[in-house]
């Protein structure tokens, strides 16, 4: 009993981290798909990596493609955060956006840590984790 009372502590610890990083996560996103609602692309860029921010060079950019790709994402009626998978050095966090017209759509948003805060580094169009969806 001894030496599970010195893990347990371990335990919580771990268990708190990967909780805070998963807050994290879900909140960049939340904030960034906020931003993307009210139509403040200065905000929601800053939410981008640096390899993202370069891609696109501006805010004005990032929004342009936003606009003509991602029409879900820019005002969605729900998102759901789904599972997440753990790579080296970033994350896999699964999201299903809903548009307007009731209608689903999944991503994968790959986060990437820069400096102490969790960025996005590509949102990626899936297959619905659900053939009946």
């Amino acid at each position: 009993m001894r030496s599970f009372s010195h893990m347990l502590p371990v335990f919580l610890l771990t268990a708190t981290l990967a909780s805070a990083q998963h807050d994290s996560i879900q909140e960049v996103i939340s904030l960034q798909v906020e931003a993307l609602k009210s139509d403040d692309f200065d905000k929601a860029f800053q939410y981008a990596s640096p390899t993202i921010q370069s891609i696109f060079q501006d805010s004005e950019t990032f929004g342009e493609m936003i606009r003509g790709g991602y029409p879900m994402i820019l005002r969605p009626s729900e998102i759901e955060f789904l599972d997440e998978i753990n790579k080296t050095n970033l994350i896999w966090q699964h999201v299903r956006f809903q548009d307007e017209n009731r209608k689903s759509y999944w991503f994968v948003y790959v986060m990437i840590i820069v400096g102490n805060e969790w960025r996005i580094d590509g949102v990626y169009p899936v297959d619905s984790p659900d053939p009946m969806a």
